[in-house]
C-alpha cells in the first residue's frame, strides 16, 4: 500500500481513537462536510479537500440519512475483545463480484498487516477490531477506471474522477454505511475498490482506496 494511502488511513483511525471522528453510528455533525485527498508531486506528499455537495446522490449521507437494507454476510478478521471497549473497523468492497470474493479477503488480509504496523497504530493494534463485509457487484472494477469515462454497475457506486480529480476515489456514503451496518459494530468503514488504480478519500469516519 503507498505511503501516501496509509497516511490517510491511519489520520482517520486516529481521529476515531481521539474522539475527533464522530463513529458512522451516531447522529451528524452540523459542521460543513469535507473530502480529503493526496497525491505525488515531485517526489512531496500533498493533500487537498473539497466540500460535499448535498445534492450529489454519492454523498448525501453526509448530511441526511438514507433507507436501505443490507443483505451482505460479514466476517470478523481480527477479534480483540468486546467492542464497548475496542474501535470497531468495518471493510466494504466494491466491485467484487461473486467470483472475486475470495480475492477480496486476501486483499483485505494484506491490507491490514502494514496498516497496523505503522507509527502510531502499532502500539495500539490491540485495541481495534476488523470486520469484514462481503458486498457483491454486478461488474469487477469502478468507474473511470482505467480512464474517465469508464461506467460500472456495482454495489457502492464507486470511481474515480470525483469532482474532476483523477485520483479522488468517491464512494455512495449511504450505501457504503449501510453496508457496514450489518457488522457488529463500526466506528471507521474502510471502502476498498476493486482496482489497482491509485486513488483514495477521507471522508468523516469513512475513507476509500484502490
Amino acid at each position: 500500500m503507498p505511503s501516501s494511502m496509509r497516511l490517510i488511513l491511519i489520520m482517520c483511525a486516529c481521529a476515531v481513537a481521539s474522539g475527533q471522528i464522530t463513529p458512522s453510528h451516531s447522529d451528524a455533525s452540523s459542521e460543513p462536510a469535507y473530502i480529503y485527498y493526496d497525491w505525488i508531486e515531485g517526489g512531496q506528499l500533498r493533500g487537498g479537500r473539497i466540500r460535499v455537495d448535498p445534492e450529489n446522490p454519492l454523498h448525501a449521507a453526509t448530511e441526511q440519512g438514507e433507507s436501505r437494507v443490507a443483505a451482505s454476510s460479514w466476517t470478523t478478521v481480527i477479534d480483540n475483545g468486546p467492542s464497548a471497549n475496542r474501535l470497531d473497523i468495518v471493510v466494504v468492497g466494491d466491485g467484487y463480484t461473486v467470483g472475486e470474493l475470495s480475492a477480496y479477503a486476501s486483499q483485505v488480509n494484506v491490507l491490514l498487516a502494514p496498516f497496523f504496523a505503522e507509527f502510531p497504530l502499532a502500539p495500539y493494534a490491540s485495541y481495534f477490531n476488523v470486520h469484514r463485509v462481503d458486498v457483491i457487484s454486478a461488474d469487477s472494477g469502478v468507474d473511470h477506471d482505467p480512464t474517465q469515462g469508464v461506467s460500472k454497475n456495482t454495489a457502492l457506486d464507486m470511481g474515480f474522477w470525483c469532482g474532476d480529480i483523477e485520483r479522488l476515489l468517491c464512494v455512495n456514503v449511504s450505501k457504503a454505511l449501510t453496508e457496514a451496518a450489518v457488522a457488529p459494530e463500526s466506528d471507521l468503514v474502510l471502502a476498498v475498490a476493486n482496482s489497482s488504480k491509485y486513488g483514495g478519500a477521507g471522508y468523516t469516519g469513512l475513507a476509500t482506496l484502490a
